[in-house]
C-alpha cells in the first residue's frame, strides 16, 4: 500500500519489532522492497483498521507470522477487555520522502519458532534474525531502529506478554475493530 496522506502530510504506520526467547534475542528485520534499509515489518494502517489489525496484518503479510505463534510485549500492564489493546512500545515520527512523514507505532513481540507462513508474493523476502549487536553494527539499520532494539532486547525475557491471538479475539468482537 502506499502513502495514505497526501503530500505534506503524515502517514499514520506500523511496525513489529519480533524477538525470540533466548538468552540472547535476535530480532526479525528485512530488506524493505523499495528503499535501501533493513528494518521491521510494518506499513501503513489502512482506513477501515485499527493499528493492531494492521500491525498483525503487515506480520503476516512481510514475514508469515500467525498471532497465534506470537506474543505480544506489554509496554504497561494490559487488562483484557472490549476496546484494550498492548500499548506500542515507541512512538516515531520520519520523514521517509521529501513532504512525506511517517508517524510510527512500534509494538514488540517474542514469537515461538520460525513464522508459519511464507510472505506475501510481492513482499520483500529478504528476512534476517539479528542480535542487538548485529543490528547497531548494520550500516542500512537506522540508528533509531538500532537504538531502540538496543534497548528492548535486553528486557525481552522479563517483560509482561499477552499471547496475541487473544487480544484478536476480543478485536473480532467489535464490528469497529474487526
Amino acid at each position: 500500500m502506499g502513502h495514505t496522506a497526501p503530500r505534506g502530510g503524515s502517514c499514520l504506520t506500523v511496525s513489529a519489532l519480533v524477538f525470540t526467547a533466548e538468552d540472547e534475542p535476535r530480532v526479525l528485520l528485512h530488506q524493505h522492497k523499495r528503499y535501501p534499509v533493513v528494518i521491521p515489518p510494518g506499513g501503513h494502517v489502512e482506513a477501515d483498521e485499527h493499528p493492531w489489525q494492521a500491525v498483525l496484518r503487515e506480520l503476516g503479510e512481510e514475514t508469515g507470522a500467525i498471532p497465534e505463534q506470537l506474543s505480544a510485549l506489554l509496554a504497561l500492564e494490559c487488562v483484557a477487555g472490549p476496546g484494550r489493546f498492548p500499548a506500542p512500545v515507541a512512538l516515531d515520527v520520519h520523514e521517509v520522502e521529501p513532504g512525506w512523514t511517517h508517524t510510527d507505532l512500534a509494538f514488540a513481540f517474542v514469537i515461538d519458532g520460525a513464522p508459519q507462513l511464507a510472505p506475501r508474493e510481492g513482499e520483500s523476502v529478504e528476512l534476517c534474525w539479528m542480535t542487538a549487536a548485529e543490528v547497531g553494527r548494520t550500516s542500512q539499520v537506522p540508528p533509531r531502529i538500532a537504538e531502540l532494539v538496543g534497548r528492548l532486547a535486553p528486557l525481552v525475557a522479563v517483560w509482561p506478554r499477552l499471547p496475541a491471538a487473544e487480544v484478536g479475539m476480543v478485536a473480532r468482537a467489535f464490528p469497529q475493530f474487526g
